[in-house]
């Protein structure tokens, strides 16, 4: 071999080393989680929406069905201080489904599995600036310090949070709505068909999308903290504001709150207050509206008793200037209480998410009083069970249950899941729950009839990675 060759040969080596140290310290995260869960119930039915005894009567005919839901997670990293994160969902009802999100095309489950599924649920850049503040940008995760009471959801936006000392504080600004994402597309009533519907999924804009966009918005501003006095004790408050000037009708609402969360005798307990103002709509009538929370959980034997009240303002006369209901953002998860259809925790798993608050969680007229009680068993390293029990109230009597004395019970519910872990990774589950309806619903189904209690029964997998 010549010493040109070997020369060259040596070159090439040292310049495929050099090329490669950064991409050997450059980092490729896959995570993610696949479920799939069968249904039997008399009320869900795949869908998200709030569920409505009033549309039922007496009886109704068991639905059956078979969802999955994969969620895939790529991060790249750089460093510990720089990543991307992205993260898509990709759902699918066995047999195919065309209704709600999907529209005109189907998901994936019809034959030979022909659809469009893939959805986006995060992608937001992670980088931290020193060692005290860290941002993100872009769509991400945030849940509010009221246990997500005002907001749980994905969203776009900017996050700052900053830790100096026993201190922790989070700044944000996130805009949902804008001119361009409100206008309607699709047909008018008048000229759709089965295989091209309305667009019922968006609303019509303020202004067109032909006018300067960036005025008619919705924009949620966050500023929340908490501080460790000790390692037993934290204390926070927060101030949200959502101002929502997209349509015709504006609302702006100011959100004020403290939390605490203490270790006491091995118990833990958690709460807030939170107090609301503003006003909404052309004729600005004024909100002013509360919500309370508290929580508890103690170990005893092998789980955790656990037990949590809530109370989320009503208002007893819509018809006045005054609006005294809890404002959310719409799209609100309450965790604790492991309830499966008085509200939404999160138990779902997959794309069914009906229960009877709906994902609008206290945003009704008629407030909400919840109260759950349950126990977490750990039985074996691979069993356990929860069961759970919880009662459900409107916090202001209005027109829904006039004339009905001591009627302010909407619901009951009793429900159990128990798990087994195959493998470390996965996991095999059965939940049920039954809910037994309160006297506002008494004859007011259709036919006049009191609507069937509702019920479900699920069994299924879940994976994660």
């Amino acid at each position: 071999m010549s010493i040109k060759k070997t020369a060259a040969i040596a070159a090439a080596v040292a310049a495929l080393a050099a090329v490669s140290v950064p991409a050997m310290a450059f980092e490729n995260e896959f995570h993610g989680i696949y479920n799939i869960k069968g249904f039997v119930s008399n009320y869900e039915n795949g869908g998200t929406a709030a569920i409505n005894p009033l549309a039922y009567g007496e009886t109704a005919k068991a639905n059956n069905f078979i969802e999955q839901r994969a969620r895939l997670q790529y991060t790249a990293k750089a460093s510990d201080d720089l990543k991307l994160v992205t993260h898509f969902e990709l759902d699918t009802k066995f047999g195919g489904d065309k209704s709600g999100k999907y529209g005109v095309s189907s998901d994936a489950g019809v034959l030979d599995a022909d659809g469009v599924m893939i959805e986006t649920k995060h992608v937001y850049l992670d980088f931290n600036l020193g060692k005290s503040v860290n941002v993100k940008t872009g769509i991400m995760p945030v849940t509010d310090a009221l246990k997500g009471t005002f907001i749980d959801a994905d969203i776009t936006g900017i996050l700052a949070t900053t830790k100096i000392d026993a201190a922790t504080i989070r700044t944000g600004f996130f805009r949902y709505k804008t001119d361009t994402s409100l206008v309607t597309t699709g047909p008018t009533a008048a000229t759709a068909t089965a295989s091209n519907p309305v667009n019922s999924t968006q609303t019509t804009a303020l202004e067109t999308n032909t006018s300067t966009i960036g005025h008619n918005n919705a924009d949620l501003f966050l500023v929340d903290g908490k501080y460790a006095i000790n390692k037993d004790l934290n204390v926070g408050g927060l101030y949200y504001l959502n101002s929502d000037y997209s349509t015709a009708t504006p609302v702006t609402v100011h959100v004020f709150g403290v939390t605490a969360d203490a270790k006491i005798a091995g118990a833990t307990v958690s709460g807030f207050v939170a107090a609301q103002a503003g006003h909404s709509g052309v004729d600005s009538k004024s909100i002013s509206a509360v919500a309370a929370n508290v929580a508890g959980k103690l170990p005893i034997g092998p789980g955790t008793l656990k037990t949590a009240a809530l109370y989320l303002s009503g208002d007893g006369d819509t018809g006045n200037k005054h609006i005294t209901n809890w404002q959310s953002t719409t799209v609100t998860t309450y965790a604790e209480g492991g309830m499966m259809l008085l509200a939404r925790t999160g138990v779902g798993g997959t794309t069914n998410d009906r229960t009877i608050t709906g994902t609008s969680f206290g945003a009704d007229t008629y407030g909400t009083i919840l109260y759950t009680l349950g126990y977490d068993a750990t039985i074996t390293p691979k069993l356990y069970a929860n069961a759970n029990a919880g009662l459900l109230w409107v916090a202001k009597s209005n027109s829904f249950n006039a004339g009905k004395k001591g009627c302010d019970l909407v619901a009951s519910e009793i429900n159990l899941e128990t798990g087994y872990k195959v493998y470390d990774n996965l996991t095999a589950k059965v939940q049920i729950a039954y809910d037994i309806l309160g006297g506002i619903y008494k004859d007011q189904g259709v036919g006049g009839k009191t609507p069937e209690n509702p019920y479900t029964g699920r069994i299924g997998l879940s994976y994660a990675f």
